[in-house]
């Protein structure tokens, strides 16, 4: 998952960072830097990003990596 899907997928959900974090049990602060492209995510929080939107009903890698909304049906579980 990129920066760019990670911000899609949480905007898309109506969440703040805060709310992402509270959900995935993570800091704010590892969400804001990965979504700023100031820190890379290990794999353990892009594990607990991919749980926290699948269990939202999103799937993030499925948006595309320039956020248009062309495949946004994709994105959205059925």
């Amino acid at each position: 998952m990129t920066p760019l899907q990670c911000k899609a997928a949480r905007q898309r959900l109506g969440w703040s960072i805060e709310e992402l974090a509270h959900r995935a049990l993570r800091s704010h602060t590892v969400f804001g830097e990965f979504e700023r492209g100031k820190k890379p995510a290990s794999a353990a929080v892009l594990a607990s990003l991919h749980r926290t939107f699948v269990k939202a009903g999103v799937n993030a890698e499925a948006i595309p990596t320039d956020a248009g909304d062309e495949t946004e049906d994709a994105a959205c579980s059925q």
